[in-house]
């Protein structure tokens, strides 16, 4: 869009949702544009949580909602004037899709979307920013808790934990729950509770047409079905009511690791670090692998203090006490031996239940520290996933860190680079997230979910690869070679290199085409769109070029 363009559409979107607010008695909306605020209010409330993208993001305006009135608003004037409404809960999208996305026309291919298709450029859009909408409301009684989109994990959890009570969330507590729910929600209790939207009793959406709805499994369960999974293309949720489950007094956490602590790069690194990934597919595939267990993958680069090499671990933590615990693992350590590998150690301490989400989730303080208009925490990163539902054969796992292990001796935090592959095991008959088919989470037969991710280690902004300085997306790419042609994905894991006309299939599955139903349903015009939301065929047009088409429509219904 043209600059002057842009500004008279700003104007016009603006005017005509304070005209709305105004009308509707509602109170005023804050908004924060390029023309109407500060430089720096500017630059704050758009800076992306991942600033490898910050030289690319480029929204319209940003709205800050207090009541669902002004949501519907928003909505409704971005729809009339042919722009994409998006919301941002957390502010968190790996691909600054809470934002709009990337607004290059001719985005950067990567190896990995030349062999797939063209990631799809956005457009400049209205941000619904949903931080006012942050309530944590328990219901001793019922034992519900309703929560607003804009609240934070941290914040949910520890309203709970006052409680005694706790829902399956993910551990990062500045993570936004309308965007975590909305796309799954997993973390290392989902074994034994399902995902995050497995939890979901109902839910309090506005529409495309404005029409403010709440959704369960008893009023319109069809729309129901399709949020939880495919939130952000059908319609914009501001508050959700979860299921909760009696707090765990007592959590293990624990990490296996190889020793030494920091691998060098041999071969012989590279068969014992198979050797312990074969045992802890064939544990997981017996018995002993109960929902109480929740367990990942993981492999890092690790110093000795002079030179880098490798961490490999499993880490995790079983829901209960230390010795039953330790009756678990018994079976692990007993095929690690029969692998050949008996250096390793096992650390393993118990805690409280929010002592554990503490202990995996980072930093906490940040949520007393969000900043005032946008999230108050930047990486520059770029992460991939891929959902495996098959044991990766030795082979393949051997290459596979064979590669890793070389990578770490030359990047590393000492090179600007950190780097992680992250695996958790969602799978297993006893699983929750496999016997749970509520909602349009695709992938049920899911059994692990592998996060790639590298980041800047001085959080620079902008792109990297420029002045020899390594190109986050093409290392990525080759640490994800040897795992296999990728064929599924986990959407909250936004890969912004990821080709738009195959991302539907591989988020949904057998479920896009019912999806796409609903989309032509409730959303006719595509007003909820972002470079991976999804398009119902023949329906992909908004604004003016949909307005059109309605006109020549009407008359040749007329002429009739």
């Amino acid at each position: 869009m043209a600059p002057t363009a842009a500004a008279d559409t700003r104007q016009a979107v603006l005017s005509c949702v304070r005209s709305s607010s105004s009308s509707q008695q509602i109170g005023e909306l804050f908004s924060v544009d390029p023309e109407g605020s500060t430089p720096q209010q500017w630059a704050d409330a758009s800076l992306p949580y991942n600033t490898r993208l910050a030289d690319e993001i480029g929204p319209l305006a940003i709205v800050y909602p207090r009541h669902p009135g002004q949501i519907a608003a928003a909505i409704q004037c971005a729809d009339s004037n042919g722009v994409p409404a998006v919301a941002r809960s957390g502010g968190h999208s790996y691909g600054a899709y809470s934002l709009g996305g990337s607004v290059k026309s001719s985005p950067k291919a990567s190896s990995s979307s030349s062999k797939l298709d063209t990631p799809r450029p956005a457009e400049e859009s209205l941000i619904i920013d949903m931080r006012e909408f942050r309530h944590v409301d328990y219901d001793a009684k019922s034992q519900l808790v309703r929560v607003g989109s804009g609240a934070m994990l941290g914040e949910l959890n520890e309203e709970l934990e006052r409680h005694g009570r706790m829902v399956p969330s993910g551990s990062c507590p500045t993570v936004g729950v309308g965007g975590q729910v909305l796309a799954g929600g997993f973390g290392l209790a989902s074994r034994a509770y399902g995902l995050l939207l497995d939890n979901l009793v109902s839910a309090e959406v506005v529409l495309a047409s404005g029409e403010t709805l709440t959704v369960s499994n008893k009023h319109h369960p069809d729309l129901f079905w399709g949020i939880r999974g495919a939130g952000p293309s059908l319609a914009i949720g501001h508050s959700f009511t979860f299921q909760t489950h009696p707090m765990p007094q007592t959590v293990t956490y624990f990490e296996l690791t190889l020793l030494p602590r920091a691998l060098p790069a041999s071969e012989e690194s590279a068969k014992r670090a198979t050797a312990l990934f074969s045992a802890m597919q064939q544990f997981r595939a017996s018995e002993h692998a109960a929902p109480d267990l929740g367990f990942s993958w993981h492999v890092t680069p690790e110093s000795t203090g002079t030179e880098w090499g490798t961490k490999v671990e499993i880490l995790g933590q079983w829901i209960g006490p230390q010795d039953k615990f330790d009756a678990v693992m018994r079976e692990l350590e007993t095929l690690l031996r029969k692998e050949g590998l008996a250096d390793f150690e096992l650390g393993k301490r118990e805690m409280s239940w929010l002592e554990s989400m503490h202990n995996t989730g980072g930093d906490w303080t940040k949520i007393a520290d969000r900043g005032p208009l946008n999230v108050n925490e930047h990486v520059n990163f770029y992460a991939k996933s891929l959902l495996t539902k098959h044991d990766i054969p030795d082979s393949s796992m051997q290459a596979h860190m064979t590669r890793l292990l070389s990578l770490s001796a030359h990047h590393n935090p000492s090179t600007n680079v950190d780097w992680f592959v992250l695996s958790p095991y969602l799978g297993g008959e006893s699983s929750a997230v496999r016997r749970h088919f509520s909602g349009a989470f695709g992938h049920r037969d899911v059994k692990m979910v592998w996060e790639l991710y590298a980041k800047r280690s001085d959080n620079s902004h902008g792109q990297s690869g420029s002045n020899g300085e390594t190109d986050l997306v093409e290392f990525v790419n080759v640490m994800a070679e040897d795992l296999g042609v990728v064929k599924a994905v986990y959407p909250a894991y936004v890969d912004p290199e990821l080709g738009a006309d195959r991302f539907g299939e591989m988020v949904y599955g057998d479920s896009l085409p019912r999806l796409q139903g609903l989309k032509r349903r409730y959303d006719p015009s595509n007003v909820f769109r972002q470079p991976q939301t999804i398009r119902a065929e023949g329906r992909g047009w908004g604004g003016p070029v949909r307005d059109w088409l309605l006109i020549l429509g009407a008359l040749a219904w007329c002429c009739c």
